[in-house]
């Protein structure tokens, strides 16, 4: 999302940065949500979802795995929006993530037209702002730190 409002929106956007963002659909991705689908109907893993989601938590797991494991959604990405960033971005993405390859990240850096950092963060998967936070608040520190408006 915050790719798209970048495009959309360029004279409002000085910076983008995506955390374990997803540009395409890869195989890996659909394989961890076809898992994550059978998991969430576990009730514990299903209440830590809801930490998040309340009363709209069996509504956001739908239309997550609904979406993406559509055969409509397989020729999806973000290529289109990609083109059309201008501002500085990073993208930040675990070294291990479950759910993509780091053909996601390298694909946004490679793809926009402004200037663009990859951080890989090593030993991390999906959630690097939960299992690398100050690795991830450093490295967001020294990027806005570069910018210059």
């Amino acid at each position: 999302m915050a790719a798209v409002c970048a495009a959309l929106y360029p004279f409002n956007c000085i910076a983008l940065i995506t955390e374990s963002a997803q540009a395409m659909v890869e195989e890996v991705t659909l394989a961890e949500i076809r898992k994550a689908k059978v998991n969430f109907k576990n009730e514990k893993f299903f209440n830590r979802l809801a930490k998040y989601h309340a009363d709209k938590t069996q509504w956001v797991l739908d239309a997550w795995t609904e979406t993406w494991l559509n055969p409509a959604f397989a020729a999806w990405s973000l290529d289109r929006y990609l083109a059309q960033v201008c501002c500085p971005v990073l993208s930040i993405h675990g070294e291990q993530d479950e759910y993509a390859t780091l053909a996601q990240p390298q694909r946004i850096v490679e793809r926009v037209q402004g200037p663009a950092e990859l951080c890989i963060i090593p030993e991390c998967q999906h959630f690097p702002h939960q299992e690398k936070l100050e690795q991830v608040l450093q490295v967001i520190k020294q990027f806005l730190a570069n910018i210059k408006n």
